[in-house]
């Protein structure tokens, strides 16, 4: 009969059947441990770890931590009630040969080998589960998932730095800094609702994203649908084994936002003058003051993110900001019965540098053109700035395209409520 092999958390859960039977099972060695003519070692795979007993190696063979094996053994205690596989056969998968030793790797920043130890493998699995309640979430909302180009012919606009892609020393593209253009182009050939969960190429540390489209939804029910769809996640992932105990995602559950104004919001939680009527350096200034920011040269994302933060540490709830700087993104349409705001707002997560995006995309393309024109001119950029090249959003914009709500957001960031992680990549 052949062997089949069984997981390591199957056998740990299900350890007294298992009692006086053979299994046959494969992992990482995380520890070794001699004790007089045995060797005792931890085997883990995924996210468990089994004790394992080895009483003799054939060849003389030795076994160190980070060792890829498999075994076969008899499941029984110890002496110390200590679940353990008495191991009849082992085979060597692969030896650990990487100039690095394993048992530093918990502590070290060693990137791509981090893979290998044991706590990464939460983060993994969270990040699947999240991009799946999110896709259950959508396709419930009768959205369609669409996979757009990562490599394109023609920068894709922004005030993100085009990122150039190269083969045999021959430039063949462009990588893709946000989804945008080719998804609005998706929406101007007919779709309605469209969402799409991939990658870009803009940050070491964030590179995956959601961003949807719809023209079905007005902007206050989109933003609606952002928090329903964070709280389906969330509650989804507490249904799947996570503490419920954590504050933070209980507020979420229960779409337990707190709404403020970019800059009444500021005045109201952080002691800056209520007189403030635009984005100036006199806010910059004051929040300087208050060492809420370092720098005065900030973009108003960044200053909202610093007011989030600091208005959480106030009233502990997750903020949204709203009614951002016209000038702040050429990209969202202007609220004229709101003092010419932009119809934008992010969501954020507390502790967290950076929100989820929600906006109403503009879609005249003398209006966006012009928006361009005024935000190049705060950049200060020359004119043979890479920024300044056509792209392929002007000309999807120009071919005219219907009103539609957009949203953007990186799916790892949800973890951070649980796991404290320095990366926002969970594959980092």
């Amino acid at each position: 009969m052949k062997n089949i092999k069984i997981e390591i958390k199957y056998i740990i859960n299900s350890f007294d059947s298992f009692i006086g039977k053979k299994v046959y099972c494969s992992g990482r060695i995380s520890s070794v441990r001699k004790m007089r003519d045995s060797i005792f070692a931890d085997l883990f795979a995924k996210d468990s770890i089994i004790q394992i007993k080895i009483s003799r190696l054939k060849n003389n063979e030795i076994i160190y931590p980070g060792d890829l094996i498999e075994v076969f053994g008899v499941c029984s205690y110890t002496q110390k009630k200590e679940k353990t596989i008495f191991v009849d056969k082992i085979n060597f998968i692969n030896k650990w040969q990487a100039n690095k030793p394993f048992k530093h790797l918990n502590n070290s920043n060693y990137h791509p080998l981090k893979s290998f130890v044991l706590y990464k493998y939460k983060n993994i699995y969270l990040a699947n589960l999240i991009r799946n309640n999110i896709r259950k979430f959508f396709y419930q909302n009768d959205f369609f998932e669409v996979q757009t180009p990562i490599l394109s012919n023609r920068y894709n606009g922004g005030r993100s730095f085009p990122v150039i892609s190269s083969y045999l020393n021959e430039k063949i593209g462009f990588n893709r800094t946000t989804m945008e253009e080719r998804m609005q182009a998706l929406i101007g050939s007919g779709f309605e609702n469209i969402f799409q969960i991939g990658s870009i190429f803009r940050s070491g540390k964030e590179k995956t994203f959601l961003e949807g489209y719809s023209i079905k939804l007005d902007f206050e029910v989109c933003k609606k649908l952002i928090q329903d769809m964070l709280s389906f996640v969330i509650l989804g992932l507490i249904e799947q084994g996570l503490d419920k105990n954590n504050q933070i995602a209980i507020d979420l559950i229960n779409k337990k936002w707190v709404n403020i104004d970019f800059y009444n919001g500021a005045a109201k939680y952080l002691n800056v003058k209520n007189s403030l009527k635009k984005f100036n350096t006199q806010l910059v200034s004051e929040l300087k003051e208050l060492k809420i920011i370092n720098n005065k040269k900030i973009s108003p994302e960044s200053l909202a993110d610093k007011i989030a933060n600091e208005v959480f540490k106030k009233i502990n709830k997750p903020v949204i900001i709203n009614g951002f700087p016209s000038w702040s993104s050429p990209l969202y349409k202007i609220d004229k019965k709101f003092n010419y705001k932009l119809k934008r707002s992010r969501f954020y997560i507390p502790g967290q540098d950076g929100g989820f995006e929600i906006g109403s995309q503009e879609n005249d393309f003398k209006r966006f053109e012009h928006n361009i024109n005024e935000q190049n001119k705060i950049w200060n950029l020359s004119e043979d700035d890479e920024r300044l090249m056509d792209s392929d959003l002007k000309d999807i914009i120009s071919a005219g395209l219907p009103d539609m709500i957009g949203f953007a957001l990186s799916p790892d960031r949800i973890l951070k409520i649980w796991v404290d992680d320095p990366t926002i990549d969970s594959y980092e």
